[in-house]
């Protein structure tokens, strides 16, 4: 989602590459935190949760040294801090904080709460859109979450079939090509008595693809 968010902010093939690398790495620190906290199924303790939140230090140590990675590091490093400056490791706010990692904020949440877990399953997707709307100027830049939103149908249900070498039919790709997140979530927002037979269609349709997700 990332590289999708950076290719409608129009930026430079080389920095959408920055930012999709550090999408790719982000989460390297993990290997540095217990399979105990990792997979553990009941409710994170306050000091669990301090102990996940090094990851961001532990990934940002791995690879320092790689000179080749140095923006890419920065991404990784900031993409938990929070527009407001509520965030970590540094409290970083609004404009502040890197690009790529403002970015990658907005696409790493979205990722994690419409992926299964071992702990809990997907969210719906209409409250992971609410989460994200709800989140502006506040957890993410909202520039950034207007883009997100501006991404089309079809390429969003590509990242995440993708994953799972699992295609969409033609057809229905052609279909999900032609509407924006945008358009889907106004549909989600309405209540089923006021959708037009073309809008229940499109929502049934992405529904199809998002409900089936093997994440």
């Amino acid at each position: 989602y990332s590289l999708k968010i950076a290719q409608k902010l129009n930026l430079s093939t080389a920095e959408q590459g920055k930012i999709e690398l550090a999408g790719l790495l982000h989460d390297i620190g993990m290997i540095g935190v217990t399979d105990k906290i990792l997979y553990k199924i009941d409710k994170l303790s306050q000091e669990e949760y301090e102990e996940i939140k090094k990851h961001v230090n532990y990934g940002v140590k791995i690879l320092e040294d790689i000179k080749q990675l140095k923006e890419v590091v920065n991404i990784i490093k900031h993409h938990h801090e929070h527009y407001s400056g509520q965030g970590y490791p540094d409290g970083l706010k609004g404009e502040e904080i890197p690009l790529g990692g403002r970015i990658l904020a907005v696409s790493d949440v979205f990722d994690a709460i419409t992926s299964k877990r071992h702990y809990r399953d997907k969210m719906p997707i209409k409250n992971a859109l609410d989460i994200i709307k709800n989140g502006e100027n506040s957890h993410f830049d909202k520039n950034i979450v207007d883009n997100f939103f501006e991404i089309t149908l079809d390429n969003i249900t590509n990242v995440f079939l993708t994953e799972y070498n699992f295609q969409m039919k033609s057809e229905d790709q052609e279909v999900l090509a032609k509407h924006k997140l945008k358009e889907l979530y106004e549909i989600l927002s309405k209540d089923e008595s006021e959708l037009s037979e073309y809008e229940k269609c499109l929502k049934s349709m992405f529904n199809h693809y998002y409900d089936n997700r093997q994440g």
